[in-house]
C-alpha cells in the first residue's frame, strides 16, 4: 500500500460508529469509463447513511482513458494495486513482430464480434482475457484485501462489474471470511446482446462463474427491472437475493429545463461511445427522408455526436447520408472530459440515445440526460429504456429499424410539452445518487448487522 493509502485508512480507522465496507471495482475515478461514475457516487453518500466504504481499485495506468475533472470522493480510503497483465505482454509481442518485415501479422486491436487473425488468434485471446482483461488483478488484490480485512473491521463486502474479476475477488472473500457480499452488476454477464462472439469452452466457463457468484453472494443489485427478471428466470433459486438499483447522477441540476429552442439552430446531442450492436444508419436515412420533405432545413440543424465511435457504425451512416456529412449538419467529435460535456448538455436542445435491440437495459447516460429536463429521443427497441422514457415522459423512443418510425418521432420530440422545474426536480431527486445511497446503505446494513 502506499504512504497515501495508509493515511486515509488512519484517519477513516478513527471514525467511530460506522460499518465499513470494503468496495472491489476496477472502474474508479479518475478512470473515464461511465462505472466508475457509479462506484464514486455511492461512495460519496455512503458516509452520511454510517458507512466508512474502502475503495480497492488499479493503479490508474491500467485504465483506458483519464478524466481527471471526475474528482475521487472526499473521505474515502483508495487502494490501488498494480498486477501482470499477459494480454498486454501479448499485444507487446505483437508490436515487436510487426517491425519484423518478413513476419504477417493482423493489426493490433481487441477483436470485434467477428474474430481477426484466425482460429489460434481467437482462442488465445479469449484464453487471455478469462474472464476479462484484467484478471491478473485477481491475486494482487486478493492480497491486498485480506490485508485490510486483517487490520481494519470490515463488515462487508461490496464488488461492483464489468470487468467480472471484481466480482471473483469478492467471492473469494466471501468464501474464505463469511464476510457479508452484495454483487452490484451493471450489466448482464453472459446474457448481454452485445457480448462479442466467443469460442463455446469460454461461453461454458463464463456461464458457471457467473452462476457461482450469484449463488454466493448475499445481495445482487440490478440497474434495470428487465435485468433482475432475467436474472431471475436464469436462476430461479436465487431469485430472492435480486433487486433493482437504477444508474442515477450526482450534483446538482446545473442546467435549465427548456422553455423553448435556444437558438436558430436546433442542436441534437449524442454524448458517449458508439458500439457495438448499435447503430446510427437509419436515423440518418430519417435526417434524409425529413430534408427531402422540407421538414428540416440542414442549415439551421446539428446532430452532434461526442465521444469513441465504431468505424463500421458511421461509416454505415455515410453511405446512408453524404450529404448530410458533408455539409456538418452530421458531425462527430472526439471524448471530451466530464465537465465539457456537462457544458454541451447545456446548449443542447434534444439529447440523444442509440441502445439497438438491446431491451434488458437502461443507458447510463439516460439519468445525466433526466437531470437536464430536455426532451430526450432515443433509437430502441421496446424494453427498459423506452418503459421509463414513458414513465418519466422524459422523452419518445423510435424503432431502431425503421427509418419511417424514426422520421415520425423526430418531428413529435420536437413538439414536446414544456417541462416545469418542479417536474424536473422532483424526477432528478428519484434518481440523485444520494437518493439511490439511501438504499444501498439500507440493503448493506440488513447484510452486515446481525
Amino acid at each position: 500500500m502506499t504512504a497515501e493509502s495508509l493515511s486515509q485508512l488512519s484517519a477513516a480507522h478513527q471514525t467511530s460508529g460506522f460499518l465499513k465496507v470494503l468496495v472491489i471495482a476496477v472502474n474508479f475515478p479518475p478512470d473515464a469509463e461511465v462505472g466508475a461514475k457509479r462506484v464514486a457516487g455511492f461512495c460519496r453518500y455512503l458516509r452520511e447513511f454510517g458507512i466508512q466504504p474502502v475503495v480497492l481499485t488499479v493503479e490508474d495506468r491500467f485504465h483506458r482513458v483519464l478524466d481527471e475533472t471526475v474528482p475521487v470522493p472526499q473521505g474515502v480510503p483508495v487502494v490501488r494495486t498494480s498486477f501482470p497483465n499477459p494480454l498486454h505482454w501479448y499485444r507487446r509481442l505483437r508490436v515487436q513482430l510487426r517491425r519484423n518485415p518478413k513476419v504477417s501479422v493482423a493489426p493490433e486491436e481487441v477483436p470485434p464480434a467477428v474474430p481477426k487473425g484466425g482460429f489460434f488468434r481467437h482462442q488465445l485471446l479469449a484464453l487471455l482475457e478469462t474472464p476479462d482483461e484484467y484478471w491478473g488483478w485477481y491475486f494482487p488484490a486478493i492480497r491486498a484485501a485480506e490485508e485490510l480485512i486483517h487490520t481494519e473491521p470490515i463488515a462487508a463486502v461490496l464488488s461492483s462489474g464489468p470487468p467480472w474479476t471484481s466480482h471473483l475477488i469478492a467471492r473469494h472473500l466471501k468464501k474464505k471470511y463469511r464476510i457479508p457480499w452484495l454483487a452490484d452488476f451493471r450489466d448482464p454477464w453472459t446474457s448481454n446482446p452485445w457480448r462479442r462472439r466467443l469460442p463455446q469452452w469460454r461461453q461454458h466457463i463464463d456461464r458457471w462463474l457467473e452462476a457461482s457468484c450469484l449463488r454466493w453472494a448475499d445481495l445482487v443489485a440490478c440497474v434495470t427491472d428487465g435485468m433482475r427478471t432475467l436474472f431471475a428466470e436464469q436462476y430461479p433459486v436465487s431469485a430472492a437475493k435480486f433487486v433493482t438499483l437504477t444508474n442515477g447522477f450526482d450534483g446538482s441540476n446545473s442546467t435549465k429545463p427548456r422553455t423553448t429552442f435556444q437558438s436558430s439552430q436546433l442542436l441534437f446531442l449524442h454524448l458517449g461511445e458508439l458500439y457495438g450492436g448499435r447503430r446510427i444508419d437509419t436515423f440518418c436515412k430519417a435526417l434524409v427522408d425529413l430534408t427531402h420533405a422540407g421538414i428540416i432545413n440542414p442549415a439551421n440543424t446539428k446532430v452532434l455526436f461526442v465521444g469513441p465511435n465504431d468505424a463500421a457504425i458511421v461509416a454505415a451512416a455515410q453511405q446512408v447520408a453524404p450529404e448530410l456529412f458533408r455539409n456538418n449538419c452530421i458531425e462527430f467529435k472526439p471524448r471530451v472530459p466530464w465537465d465539457e460535456g456537462q457544458r454541451l448538455l447545456d446548449r443542447a436542445d434534444v439529447l440523444l440515445i442509440f441502445q439497438g435491440d438491446h431491451s434488458c437495459g437502461v443507458t447510463a447516460k439516460f439519468y445525466e440526460y433526466l437531470r437536464t429536463g430536455k426532451p430526450i429521443f432515443a433509437i430502441v427497441t421496446h424494453g427498459d429504456l423506452s418503459a421509463i422514457l414513458k414513465t418519466t415522459r422524459s422523452g419518445v423512443w423510435a424503432d431502431p429499424k425503421d427509418p419511417e418510425d424514426i422520421a415520425s418521432k423526430f418531428v413529435d420530440v420536437l413538439n414536446l410539452p414544456v417541462r416545469s422545474s418542479e417536474e424536473v426536480e422532483r424526477l432528478a431527486q428519484l434518481y440523485h445518487f444520494r437518493s439511490l445511497t439511501k438504499r444501498l446503505a439500507g440493503w448493506i446494513r440488513i447484510l452486515a448487522v446481525p
